[in-house]
């Protein structure tokens, strides 16, 4: 049984491997278990992480709909013939010291799509082909957020064919963009607080309060229904009732004639 393993082997081997509908579930079948995760770290692991999560998600929302630096080329007459004779590279360089970057792409004004399959690493080059006046937004990976929650790294930038340059590196013309660590770190709200109850915290943030009301009302609503349903079967049961006492008072009624007429 899992509960016969110590606290230091559970922690090191099982817990990693354990999705928080996992604990929870634990939780809700054994004593044991819920005294165990009572004020276990697990939970304000869980709380960052969903604070990281959801920053990015938030982070990245930001940053498609920002306006970004003006340049002269953004108000030219560009038809696809123009977009594909000036189709370029773009070189994006991590400067920093140990922050990995996804690399988003505007798809249009209403979609964006993830361009790195693997995140690009401190100190390497991320070289693709653009269009001008594409826009581009990098940030960090979630993993990176949950161990370091800060909200200020991350930015968007548009491609502008007026500023192509010589990369050194790789000796390719393209628009060059460099990501650089922020001067300060600003912490991510909420995340160096401390808590008493990092569980509850965790559900406070990870439950949405406009999706819990529809759960409620969708809850009660399904409550009605099984009401009525136990009412309209509780009927069709006293019927079957009354039937059944019936049947019983005509057996003895039968038996009696049976008996008169042997």
């Amino acid at each position: 049984m899992l509960s016969s393993l110590t606290e230091e082997l559970f922690d090191e081997y099982i817990l990693p491997h354990l999705h928080y509908h996992d604990v929870a579930n634990l939780t809700m079948c054994s004593i044991y278990f819920r005294e165990f995760f009572k004020d276990h770290p697990f939970w304000k692991k869980m709380f960052l992480r969903e604070k990281g999560y959801q920053h990015y998600e938030k982070k990245l929302n930001q940053l498609f709909i920002s306006n970004n630096k003006w340049n002269p080329s953004m108000y030219w007459q560009w038809t696809e013939e123009l977009k594909e004779l000036n189709k370029c590279n773009l070189i994006i360089k991590n400067n920093t010291k140990n922050i990995p970057f996804d690399i988003w792409w505007r798809v249009n004004r209403f979609n964006y799509q993830k361009i790195t399959k693997k995140p690009l690493l401190p100190r390497r080059l991320f070289v693709h082909p653009s269009y001008p006046n594409n826009k581009w937004m990098c940030i960090p990976t979630k993993e990176w957020l949950t161990l370091h929650p800060y909200e200020n790294v991350g930015f968007s930038f548009i491609v502008n064919i007026l500023q192509l340059m010589i990369d050194p590196v790789t000796k390719k013309t393209g628009f060059i963009r460099e990501i650089h660590e922020p001067g300060k770190f600003i912490p991510i709200k909420g995340t160096r607080k401390h808590y008493e109850n990092y569980k509850k915290q965790f559900i406070r943030i990870k439950s949405k309060k406009i999706d819990l009301q529809e759960k409620i009302s969708k809850n009660d609503n399904d409550i009605e229904i099984y009401k009525e349903e136990i009412n309209v079967l509780q009927r069709k049961l006293n019927i079957l009732h009354g039937n059944y006492k019936r049947a019983k008072d005509k057996k003895k009624d039968l038996e009696y004639l049976s008996n008169i007429i042997k």
